[in-house]
């Protein structure tokens, strides 16, 4: 509520005041100035939803090599400590991992690459 609003509960019925505001803010969603500020927040907002289902999907795939890669090299051992690898969210790390797969002997040394 304005301030505006507010003083004239003291001068009008508090019905008359909402209806006064309610009238304001359909004047205002139907200016061509508010509806360009909500196209734009709607706008923002797909994009972020856009690119964070871009995240979580690259996120996934790169889980899924990591999930198949320490099976094929590791066996049960492999199951195990995808646990531990499946909790974390940031993409260079996993791709890291998943390139080491490659290259990596041990779990010992597979984890020190993450825990650093």
């Amino acid at each position: 509520m304005t301030a505006q609003a507010f003083f004239a509960t003291f001068v009008l019925n508090i019905e008359i005041v909402q209806q006064i505001i309610r009238w304001d803010m359909a004047v205002l969603q139907e200016s061509p100035w508010y509806q360009q500020i909500l196209q734009e927040r709607i706008q923002i907002g797909e994009q972020r939803g856009e690119q964070r289902g871009i995240e979580i999907g690259l996120q996934r795939g790169i889980l899924s090599g990591i999930k198949l890669g320490l099976e094929l090299k590791f066996g049960e051992l492999g199951k195990e400590i995808f646990s531990e690898i499946n909790t974390i969210e940031n993409i260079q790390v996993l791709e890291t991992i998943l390139a080491s797969l490659k290259t990596v002997e041990t779990i010992d040394k597979l984890r020190q690459i993450y825990l650093k």
